[in-house]
């Protein structure tokens, strides 16, 4: 609201965020998103997406642009923005751009131990795979040096990858071990 008071209505952002607690004896992960910032359960085996990408070509968000008077030219609502959900973005609000949260619930198993949380921007995902930040995953809980901070290196194995090939959107990540 503060953005439209300043007349920054061409302005937008995503956005996730992620709540983890203990509900009984169950570990629970809540997440919501706004757009293409992407959530990622990880465990040695298992990839399970918890958030929504939230852009103009997915066929539900295309439709629900249309039934709002909208249009999807090249993949963007009206020819300009990627992104079917987002904060701010005033001037495309009447098209059907909303910043309405796809929330999800994951109970988190305790007896699985090495599980992560890969939370990051779409300049991270647009270039590597879920399948490719699970291999990284797994070569450092193989990696012998018990000391290193296994988050912290992968948020930076992460981000030179990311530039390596090429990325040239924005680049954020966070690594959450939950165990």
């Amino acid at each position: 609201k503060a953005l439209k008071e300043f007349d920054f209505v061409h302005v937008g952002s995503t956005g996730c965020a992620v709540y983890i607690t203990q509900e009984g004896n169950k570990q629970v992960v809540y997440c919501s998103n706004v757009g293409d910032t992407r959530c990622t359960f990880f465990s040695k085996k298992t990839i399970e997406r918890l958030s929504y990408d939230h852009r103009a070509d997915d066929p539900k968000e295309k439709q629900r642009i249309i039934n709002n008077g909208g249009i999807v030219m090249n993949k963007r609502v009206m020819g300009q923005l990627m992104l079917s959900r987002a904060f701010g973005d005033f001037e495309l609000k009447s098209f059907g751009v909303k910043c309405e949260p796809y929330i999800t619930r994951k109970e988190i198993s305790n007896q699985d131990k090495d599980q992560f949380l890969v939370i990051a921007s779409d300049g991270i995902w647009d270039v590597i795979s879920e399948g490719d930040v699970q291999d990284y995953i797994n070569f450092e809980l193989s990696s012998p040096n018990e000391a290193k901070n296994v988050s912290y290196v992968l948020c930076e194995k992460l981000i030179q990858v990311a530039l390596s090939r090429g990325a040239w959107d924005n680049l954020s990540v966070f690594v959450v071990k939950l165990n």
